[in-house]
């Protein structure tokens, strides 16, 4: 986990996963922790859950999942903690121990989610990614968002994204999170990797 400045500088970098399990997925900030899931690389492997306090960089492992956890969100109202699998082809809901609450299947096959924000009690904007083949051979990276109600187990509502960024990619194919200002509202995406063309550049873009 990099703890990066205000300038994109790197200030720390926290070491989290053991052995094969090092690939963090979507992490969250539930206002006294950052909770982030790290999972072996392929799907239906393994994950830890670690919180990590932000004022003294302590790493604290809080539950495992035998599943791929791709990300993961703590609700502090109501005291539970979502997640999504590989693909987020399956969806579950613990209490803060580790303990399954509730687990379903993903209905929707619009988008495979790969990052998740809670927007009130129970309700999750997930973003994500499908690659659709096309007919000269090559993949169109097909963005979206949905509005997802995990205690309901229902999609309420999702939208397509086809906005790219200058290395060709889909703005919604890494972390996405939503603010709002006096303004009105923001996206924030950060979809290049650091071997793509200009390394990872977080973009923003606001909702007219």
């Amino acid at each position: 986990m990099f703890v990066l400045g205000p300038d994109g500088g790197l200030l720390r970098d926290i070491p989290v996963g053991e052995d094969a399990a090092y690939h963090p997925g979507g992490i969250d900030f539930d206002g006294d922790h950052v909770w982030v899931s790290v999972a072996e690389y392929r799907a239906a492997s393994r994950s830890t859950i670690y919180t990590i306090d932000p004022g003294t960089f302590e790493v604290r492992e809080r539950f495992r999942v035998e599943d791929h956890i791709g990300w993961i969100v703590r609700d502090p109202g109501m005291d539970l903690v979502f997640g999504g699998s590989w693909g987020s082809r399956q969806l579950y809901i613990w209490d803060t121990e580790g303990r399954l609450v509730d687990q379903w299947e993903n209905p929707g096959h619009f988008v495979d989610y790969q990052d998740a924000q809670l927007l009130g009690p129970g309700l999750l904007l997930c973003s994500g990614i499908s690659l659709l083949p096309q007919v000269d051979g090559g993949v169109l990276e097909l963005g979206g968002l949905a509005l997802v109600e995990p205690l309901r187990q229902r999609i309420t509502w999702d939208v397509p994204i086809g906005v790219f960024s200058g290395a060709g990619h889909v703005i919604t194919r890494n972390p996405v999170t939503v603010t709002a200002d006096e303004s009105g509202l923001l996206i924030h995406a950060a979809p290049d990797d650091g071997d793509d063309d200009g390394g990872t550049r977080i973009l923003s873009y606001r909702i007219i």
